[in-house]
């Protein structure tokens, strides 16, 4: 029985061909180095409040920051994913257990700071609604639009740029 040779992972996101040519390319190492992988963390990081800070700003305004931001959100996302040889999306039979340890480890910083990041806001948020005479319709469509994008993109990024942030350089 052959075994297929450019099998599809459907829970992780990429195929086989994907992420052997991606562990054996050279083409992008200037992204590769601790400067530029940082670089592209704090990009992210100033993409995401961009796309929170929409709601805040004129409807018009807002909707072309927001439209700005995700399409900045999602180049990062690429770049940070080839930066770093996709490891953070790989499956454990494409990748050594170095790396499968440097990927683990990075889906646990990443879910502490998620849990963090939605924890303290939330509960904050329950103690102002609490104490305050405060207004649900404060909250425009556009805001909770941008904020949810932006934690969408949040979880989808975090374990790349954990480990875009924490590795040398090559």
């Amino acid at each position: 029985m052959t075994e297929k040779k450019n099998k599809v992972y459907w829970v992780e996101g990429v195929t086989t061909n994907e992420v052997e040519n991606s562990l054996n390319d050279s083409r992008f190492n200037y992204l590769r180095t601790r400067k530029a992988r940082r670089a592209l963390v704090v990009l992210f990081v100033v993409l995401l409040g961009l796309s929170v800070g929409t709601g805040f700003v004129s409807t018009d305004v807002g909707n072309y920051l927001l439209l700005a931001s995700v399409a900045g959100m999602i180049l990062v996302y690429i770049m940070l994913r080839t930066s770093i040889r996709q490891i953070a999306d790989a499956p454990d039979e494409l990748i050594d257990e170095r790396q499968q340890r440097i990927r683990d480890n990075a889906y646990l910083v990443s879910y502490r700071i998620l849990a963090a990041g939605l924890s303290v806001p939330l509960v904050a948020l329950l103690l102002w609604a609490e104490w305050s005479d405060w207004n649900v319709e404060a909250f425009t469509d556009t805001s909770l639009t941008g904020i949810v994008l932006a934690y969408m993109f949040l979880i989808t990024t975090l374990p790349s740029a954990v480990i875009a942030w924490g590795e040398k350089g090559e």
